[in-house]
């Protein structure tokens, strides 16, 4: 805060309902966005085919600690796809 700002009163003390209502609902209308998934679980294939596709996948430059992990598990993935 500035030296010439110091000990004043912020613009909006005191005043109340400085949004109109109109402006309030538009803002709630776009504050709710994409609601398809919310509160929904996956279903235990689905979560079992996720696994399966992510598997042996390496996750960028930053993870070239789970290289060698993942390729290790490059074989499990042929395993999983014979269990179902």
């Amino acid at each position: 805060m500035s030296a010439a700002k110091k000990g004043l009163a912020p613009w909006n003390k005191g005043l109340k309902n400085i949004i109109s209502e109109e402006t309030r609902g538009k803002m709630s209308a776009a504050a709710k966005g994409n609601t398809s998934h919310l509160g929904k679980k996956h279903s235990d294939e689905v979560r079992r085919k996720m696994s399966i596709s992510h598997t042996g996948k390496i996750r960028g430059k930053y993870h070239k600690s789970e290289k060698r992990l993942c390729t290790r598990l490059a074989g499990f993935k042929t395993q999983l796809f014979e269990l179902s």
